[in-house]
């Protein structure tokens, strides 16, 4: 899978779960919840837009230290 050799260590659920909320964050949810197939809006929301601000910023910092190739 690409994300492995990405270095992401995760499922491909952890992969979508990362995706969609770092997604719900700046993205209209109606979109957001189109790209991964809920039949309702209101699923997207009540399962990925919970995440706080600190979290997500440690979350974007860990991403970019991936992609940056720094441990």
């Amino acid at each position: 899978m690409i994300a492995n050799e990405a270095g992401f260590e995760g499922s491909a659920h952890s992969l979508r779960h990362l995706f969609a909320s770092i997604a719900a964050e700046s993205v209209e949810l109606t979109v957001v919840s189109k790209l991964l197939g809920h039949k309702r809006v209101s699923t997207t929301s009540d399962t990925y837009a919970h995440l706080r601000s600190e979290t997500r910023d440690g979350v974007a910092e860990l991403i970019e230290s991936a992609i940056s190739g720094e441990s």
